[in-house]
């Protein structure tokens, strides 16, 4: 028997009934995602940072402990219809944890985090918002500011920023939608 709902003065209660559940935040785990196109980037026993929204500025150093098998589908929860019209169908993104490997009484189980995993730099490079890249009928393009749409060659990405290898120029901005 197991219930979210708090217990009251006059509850019964029995040997082996769990009355309160405190977490170990000792061992802070976070679960995420990371791009197929990154995944080469994450092995086993990989130091990576830990950002947490409610503590911005900050990083945590952090281990990765679990990396899932199967790529799935990042937008699973969206329709295929909904995915061909915001050009998000066929990206793929593989499950990771992490553990946080110092204690921060800050920290609580919940919070909202990011993994940050260092891969390297690219210098002299055009990206832009990987929104901003569509596909339609197997064409990667963009639409600029000007309302023009223009195929492009991708490269790189990193969950939030995409490579432009062609089609684009320093400079030009296209709208992330």
């Amino acid at each position: 028997f197991r219930s979210r709902e708090k217990f009251q003065v006059g509850n019964r209660v029995w040997p082996g009934l769990a009355v309160i559940e405190l977490p170990d935040t000792s061992r802070m785990k976070i679960r995420a995602f990371v791009p197929e196109s990154a995944i080469s980037n994450v092995q086993m026993g990989k130091e990576v940072r830990v950002r947490v929204d409610t503590l911005p500025g900050e990083e945590f150093p952090a281990r990765i402990r679990w990396i899932d098998h199967w790529a799935r589908d990042a937008n699973r929860d969206l329709s295929e219809a909904d995915k061909r019209q915001e050009g998000l169908a066929g990206h793929q993104v593989f499950d990771v944890e992490a553990e946080i490997t110092v204690e921060d009484e800050r920290l609580k189980p919940g919070f909202k985090a990011t993994i940050v995993v260092p891969v390297g730099m690219l210098k002299n490079v055009v990206y832009i918002d990987q929104r901003a890249v569509k596909l339609e009928n197997d064409t990667t393009f963009v639409v600029l500011k000007s309302g023009e749409k223009r195929q492009v060659a991708t490269g790189q990405q990193n969950g939030k920023h995409i490579v432009i290898k062609s089609g684009l120029a320093p400079g030009e901005e296209a709208l992330a939608q």
